[in-house]
């Protein structure tokens, strides 16, 4: 009884720190971070594990705890929970695979058949010090190689990991039937445990694939990032040469248009005098506001925003001063600056009451190594965000924030500091690099 208890506490804590390990794995999802939902994970988990096991009966010690840690998801944060619970299925007979193998080598080794390998204490022990071991293992090479390495999860991703998962448990399943009908049970053994390896490097791929597929997505964020730049560039110096000639034809009238402001201010015509001036005025129309930083790129962006936010009844406030020599790649401050304007704007557009469409950016920076951004926009309504990510309302859910991941990225590349804030009126991100 108490061997059988043991297990089962073995078997539901080591399921249940591989369905960690898995979501850490994936790269998507982030955990609440406050101790009570942990509680309650824990305790309605262990609740669970022994209802099922005394009221049911039920000495299947794999299928209890995956009965019991379905409520897993409950410790990630709100916007990514949904698919957390997706996913869940998949997360955990991955990495069950795992002690399938331990389960087969622990056949190979003690000359057993399944039934007494899963009836044996010392076995059990061993398949699920391997099952543990070789996810630490994962989580370990991930934190070295790929820390910041993630999957979007799209529906046909699923349906990849789902369709692998089908076909790994199918075949070790024939294989396990087929077992009392082989009497070679060395080498029936040999076989069950090079086909849970053969599942297991099946999964392996398959992850790997969505890592794939996931980075070719951000590829070609990353070129559409600068393909945007680009035109803002041509746009930027579109607008300097314009400027430009607008001053030389003006600096070409400007005795001409002096000699008559000095008649009509000697005829004292102060009339005519105020009528001339704003015919002047808005004959030249000169914005010499294309200088916004000092920074050529970031002044770009703000060229850019200004003139989509004009086109919008958007006021944009710039404050702020930045050399154009920084220590940050001019690729990175793009990414972040980019992807923070354009959430902004966005934001902003979709308020109505007028003296709430507004953005006011600040940018200095500290011994050009280090840069400090600021960017206020008014919203509608407050902006709901946890663990540093804002909840979307957006219908695309699986697309959006992949711009203010790119920013979260490029923030723990320079080991900076990302904080995002909502009051009622007004969303606020701070930036440090």
């Amino acid at each position: 009884m108490i061997e059988s208890i043991i297990l089962l506490l073995s078997t539901l804590f080591c399921n249940g720190v591989s369905c960690y390990i898995g979501y850490q794995l994936l790269g998507t999802f982030t955990f609440c971070s406050k101790l009570w939902n942990w509680v309650i994970l824990i305790s309605g988990a262990l609740f669970l594990a022994f209802g099922w096991y005394f009221l049911f009966n039920m000495t299947a010690y794999s299928q209890i705890s995956l009965l019991s840690l379905w409520i897993f998801p409950f410790v990630i944060s709100k916007n990514s929970r949904k698919v957390a619970f997706v996913v869940y299925p998949f997360i955990y007979f991955a990495s069950s695979m795992l002690s399938s193998i331990g389960t087969f080598i622990a056949m190979v080794i003690g000359h057993s058949n399944f039934d007494e390998v899963i009836s044996n204490f010392w076995q059990m022990l061993f398949v699920l010090l391997f099952q543990l071991i070789i996810m630490f293992v994962f989580f370990i090479v991930k934190k070295l190689i790929a820390r910041d390495a993630y999957i979007i999860l799209t529906v046909r991703q699923i349906v990849i990991f789902y369709t692998v998962i089908f076909c790994s448990v199918a075949l070790l399943s024939i294989i396990v039937a087929l077992e009392g009908i082989v009497s070679n049970e060395l080498g029936m053994n040999m076989l069950l445990v090079f086909a849970s390896i053969a599942c297991a490097s099946l999964l392996f791929l398959a992850v790997y694939q969505a890592y794939l597929n996931t980075n070719q997505k951000l590829l070609r964020e990353k070129n559409q990032l600068q393909a945007d730049f680009q035109k803002m560039q041509q746009m930027y110096y579109e607008t300097i040469l314009k400027q430009n000639e607008d001053i030389r034809k003006f600096k070409h009238d400007i005795n001409g248009h002096l000699q008559t402001i000095r008649y009509l201010n000697m005829e004292e015509n102060v009339q005519d005098l105020e009528e001339y001036l704003q015919k002047i005025e808005q004959q030249t129309s000169i914005d010499l506001q294309t200088r916004y930083t000092g920074n050529k790129m970031i002044d770009i962006l703000l060229v850019d925003l200004c003139n989509q936010a004009n086109l919008n009844g958007i006021e944009v406030h710039v404050d702020g001063y930045l050399p154009n020599q920084l220590a940050i790649e001019e690729f990175d401050l793009t990414t972040v600056c980019f992807n923070l304007f354009k959430n902004a704007l966005e934001a902003t557009s979709q308020v109505t009451e007028k003296h709430k469409r507004y953005i006011d950016i600040f940018i200095d920076y500290v011994d050009l190594s280090h840069l400090v951004l600021e960017v206020k926009n008014g919203i509608s309504q407050k902006v709901v965000i946890e663990g540093n990510h804002v909840r979307t309302t957006k219908e695309d859910v699986r697309n959006h924030g992949i711009g203010l991941r790119n920013v979260i990225s490029t923030v723990e590349k320079y080991d900076g500091y990302l904080n995002l804030d909502s009051t009622e009126t007004e969303f606020i991100a701070k930036v440090f690099l």
